[in-house]
């Protein structure tokens, strides 16, 4: 195992969270709660649940950082397998971290042995889940966990936003409204108090008015209330006075909170009170997009799986929750140019596919892999998602970010299990549409015989015996005598073998053309008269023209 490297702070959430205060850890108890749909399993815990979790250590056996305590470090690249495993527990133990990250581990047994004797906890991630994605979320889990500690004594919910708001203007004594980091309101409480114009107008609009975000950018009051690490009183023109305190998550402001004074002044506590609402929101809101951001990634990734046929198709059903009966299409979309090589591009485009087959009641999912960019989504023959939505995002491709994509659908698919074969179908459509100037979209049955003869292509590569014959000899005394002897029999197949029309296309005599066949047939051995031969000729003149 190789020595580790310097201990990079850009890893260490609490380094990075405001003020940098010691109060920002977290339990392993606590932290295995917050993490949405319990996807780390505890193997062994020696030492218990309430070791204190302080920061998320990417352990990378290619490039090793030192480990310190209280630290739960992520074993990429060392499998269940791996010899270096127990080498990595015991430094993990010695050091003082709380726990130990794997993924993919099949056997608990030992690896609970090796814990239990070194004294570190064990947890299991599901093999699909990014590293990134899981570190990124113990960072957030440990920049808020401290929010849901009993220990504030405040009287404030821990429900949904809804109910905190109500909670909270209970316990203030006004009314509470939160915000968005785009200040959309996301909640507001509904006791029925005194609401003046300004929380009106905010409620109906779902976001404040013009005249107001205006005054909150000329007088400095925005920059304030994202800067302190306390709320902040504001008078607004046209207003009650208001308590507001930005909902952090280390660095990042997710939102607001905004408590609006009714008939009776804010008491002294209500400051306190405000900053501890703020934290619970700022738990809440990063547990539901951990949620919804692990659901998403694990789809992706389920997806990603089962189209390159490695993966589970009923994994990828639940996480879908797919019930039976249901129909899907695979789309497939990639730039006509190709990738200009800038990944915000690749990005660009995968994140707009995903939203749009993630939106409203669509319930599809995407993922990138090579070329292509992959949705699935459900469908059906009654009430078609498939092709709207592919021209949905063409034209907003083009529009928003101009680039000219195009795309693919797969025949409706009865079950999940066919997924790889509905990726090969919608790559060849693909290929097919990128080749040529229009359409931009297509679906198999609009492109039936270029498809078939995309797929006798593919096996002709396969089998190169399948082209061997009187089109081979031809094309070699095109390359030796510059002669047009397969142009001419391509012309004649494209005439339906009318020599008229044929003569026509290449701008000769009749007798000329009818000249010409008789001499290709006695090069190459081919006989026109035969419908077979005819058949196999042009099929193979086909095939090598597409090469």
């Amino acid at each position: 195992m190789s020595a580790p490297m310097p201990r990079k702070t850009a890893v260490d959430p609490v380094a990075d969270s405001v003020g940098g205060q010691p109060d920002d850890a977290i339990s392993l108890e606590q932290l295995l709660a917050q993490l949405a749909n319990g996807f780390l399993d505890v193997v062994s815990a020696p030492a218990g649940l309430d070791r204190q979790v302080r920061t998320a250590v990417i352990w990378d056996v290619a490039n090793p950082v030192r480990i310190d305590r209280d630290d739960i470090v992520f074993a990429v690249g060392v499998s269940g397998d791996s010899p270096g495993l127990v080498q990595l527990i015991e430094m993990a133990a010695k050091a003082g971290a709380s726990a130990v990250v794997l993924k993919g581990l099949e056997e608990h047994e030992w690896a609970r042995a090796v814990a239990d004797r070194a004294g570190v906890a064990v947890l299991v991630a599901p093999r699909d889940l990014a590293w990134e994605h899981l570190h990124a979320q113990v960072r957030a889990a440990v920049a808020t966990g401290h929010a849901l500690r009993s220990d504030h004594g405040s009287t404030v919910s821990t429900g949904d936003l809804f109910a905190l708001a109500d909670a909270a203007a209970a316990d203030l004594g006004g009314e509470v409204e939160i915000d968005d980091a785009s200040m959309h309101v996301r909640a507001f409480s509904t006791r029925g108090g005194e609401i003046d114009e300004l929380r009106r107008v905010s409620i109906l609009c779902r976001y404040p008015p013009p005249g107001f975000m205006q005054w909150l950018r000329d007088s400095g009051s925005l920059g304030r209330i994202r800067e302190s690490l306390r709320p902040v009183r504001l008078d607004p023109p046209g207003g009650r006075p208001r308590l507001v305190s930005a909902i952090r998550a280390g660095i990042d402001v997710l939102g607001y909170v905004w408590a609006v004074q009714c008939t009776r002044p804010f008491g002294p506590d209500a400051e306190a009170a405000l900053k501890e609402v703020a934290r619970i929101a700022a738990a809440q809101i990063v547990r539901t997009r951990a949620a919804e951001d692990v659901d998403r990634r694990l789809r992706a990734e389920c997806l990603r799986g089962v189209l390159e046929g490695t993966g589970s198709a009923s994994l990828l059903a639940a996480r879908l929750g797919v019930s039976g009966g249901e129909r899907f299409r695979v789309l497939a979309f990639r730039p006509r140019g190709g990738w200009s090589g800038d990944r915000v591009e690749r990005l660009s485009v995968h994140d707009l596919v995903a939203l749009r087959a993630e939106m409203g009641d669509r319930r599809g999912t995407a993922v990138t892999a090579g070329d292509h960019v992959y949705a699935l989504v459900p469908d059906t023959p009654s009430r078609e998602v498939g092709r709207p939505l592919v021209q949905e995002i063409v034209t907003l491709a083009a529009n928003q970010l101009n680039v000219r994509l195009v795309a693919g659908l797969s025949t409706l698919l009865d079950s999940l299990d066919t997924l790889p074969a509905a990726r090969t179908q919608v790559d060849r459509i693909v290929r097919l549409l990128v080749s040529t100037d229009e359409p931009d979209i297509a679906s198999p049955d609009e492109v039936r015989s270029r498809a078939v003869l995309a797929e006798i292509r593919e096996l002709a590569h396969e089998r190169p015996q399948l082209l061997q014959g009187s089109i081979e000899v031809l094309r070699e005394l095109d390359e030796k005598r510059n002669s047009d002897y397969i142009a001419t029999l391509l012309a004649y197949f494209d005439a339906a073998c009318d020599l008229t029309e044929a003569a026509k296309l290449l701008y000769i005599h009749r007798n000329t053309l009818r000249y010409r066949l008789q001499r290709i047939q006695q090069l190459s051995g081919l006989n026109l008269d035969d419908p077979v031969e005819r058949l196999v000729a042009e099929l193979q003149l086909r095939l090598t023209l597409g090469d």
